[in-house]
């Protein structure tokens, strides 16, 4: 019999618990934490991105890159705004119709140096002469 009214206890305790936690936070507010998860997780990609600043580290990704300026909506947006969300560029570039800021990506490297006999990959960012960000780039090139 005790060991029933222990179990009837737990059960009752454990529904109480969840029907509390129904009425604790609206949709709204269950929205705003999911939010922040992406907002988290840009900022962990922004961390990692930066951190990695030549390609030494081998943690830039291509999907890296897309979702930081995807999440930040950065097409269109200044090179001011593109900078602040994906740190300094490796490389600048002029195009025919504007300019391209290139940041390597998986690089070889010596010492924490990029190995310049070695071939680098890297990511190229168009931007029109009025210094907005074009598009996001479809490939990692290699040189």
């Amino acid at each position: 019999m005790e060991v029933i009214r222990v179990l009837f206890t737990i059960v009752l305790c454990a529904f109480l618990s969840c029907q509390n936690a129904k009425h604790q936070y609206s949709v709204a507010q269950g929205d705003s934490i999911v939010m922040s998860n992406i907002d988290d997780k840009t900022n962990m990609c922004e961390d990692i991105w930066k951190k990695d600043s030549c390609g030494c580290l081998k943690q830039r990704t291509a999907q890296m890159a897309d979702s930081i300026i995807t999440n930040n909506h950065l097409v269109g947006k200044d090179t001011l705004a593109f900078i602040e969300h994906m740190g300094q560029y490796n490389k600048k570039q002029k195009t025919q119709d504007g300019f391209a800021l290139i940041y390597y990506v998986k690089s070889i490297c010596i010492n924490n140096e990029i190995d310049e006999n070695a071939d680098k990959s890297w990511i190229m960012f168009d931007f029109n002469h009025d210094g907005k960000l074009k598009r996001i780039p479809e490939a990692i090139a290699i040189e």
